[in-house]
């Protein structure tokens, strides 16, 4: 069975708008008129979270079965694909700024070409040379993490695993923005101090590691709903090659066919969802096999 997520190409460009009109320069934003885009505009952030539920959801889509069983060798190949896939281009389009910051002697140029940036309690560190290369920092963060997460869920299986996952994800910044509720002098310290919001709610890594792990859960919960749909399809498949005009089953010969389709429907194969917007039911999600 393969799942499409069709609607995520549609989702993607509206949090890259967000993004976008959240970066407008002050006489881009002063020439909107509209309170409504100047309402988008502000809320950038909100791409930035979608975009980072969004890479826990393909990254558990195309690699959570692959990475269940933790290996050696299969934690370095994912590594390996994540870096190939990203690094080449990212150091295209820095390499006027990479270039600049060696010309300068620029001290944020290591810790943004190593992609620890967002670990700084220095925002100027943070957003230096290319300041939106700060969630590169983040991502760099989910990939490292994301095999040990897969290992960790490996026992748990069932259909409450989803949500609980998307819960617990959420939890954390949550958890953070309720401190910070709690404590109004702390909420109000300008973005630059080193114990402010700006710092550990948005853009500290681990801050952002819920969001990352609530859209793994997002993905189990839909795959869960998609082989439950597929499961009952087939079940009433099965009932119906059943019977026969003569009145006259062939029980076992359907019944075996049911159930291989539902084991093989079952099974997460590593499909690159990112690049074409597909995913298939991952393995934690496989049921017995029905009695017979």
């Amino acid at each position: 069975m393969l799942l499409r997520f069709n609607n995520l190409t549609a989702a993607r460009f509206v949090a890259a708008l967000l993004v976008f009109f959240h970066h407008s320069s002050p006489l881009e934003y002063e020439a909107m008129t509209n309170p409504l885009w100047k309402n988008f505009a502000n809320n950038g952030h909100v791409g930035v979270s979608f975009f980072f539920i969004l890479s826990g959801f393909v990254l558990a889509a195309s690699n959570l079965d692959k990475l269940g069983r933790m290996s050696f060798s299969g934690t370095l190949s994912f590594y390996w694909k994540r870096i190939a896939r990203i690094v080449p281009l990212w150091l295209v389009v820095s390499a006027p700024f990479i270039l600049k910051a060696i010309q300068t002697d620029d001290p944020n140029l290591v810790p943004f070409l190593t992609f620890t940036q967002a670990w700084s309690s220095d925002v100027f560190v943070s957003f230096g040379l290319l300041a939106v290369a700060w969630t590169l920092s983040v991502e760099m963060f989910f990939y490292l993490t994301f095999p040990f997460i897969a290992a960790a869920l490996r026992p748990f299986k069932g259909r409450a695993l989803g949500p609980i996952l998307t819960l617990l994800g959420l939890m954390i910044p949550a958890a953070g923005a309720l401190y910070y509720w709690l404590n109004p002098d702390m909420a109000a310290l300008f973005f630059p101090d080193p114990n402010s919001s700006h710092r550990w709610l948005y853009r500290f890594p681990v801050a952002r590691l819920g969001e990352f792990i609530a859209g793994i859960g997002i993905f189990l919960t839909i795959a869960r709903c998609n082989a439950d749909g597929a499961r009952q399809q087939h079940h009433w498949t099965g009932r119906i090659h059943n019977c026969t005009p003569d009145g006259h089953g062939h029980d076992g010969e359907d019944q075996h066919h049911v159930d291989h389709s539902l084991r093989g429907d079952l099974h997460l194969h590593g499909a690159d969802a990112c690049a074409d917007g597909k995913a298939r039911p991952a393995r934690h999600l496989e049921t017995a096999h029905p009695a017979r």
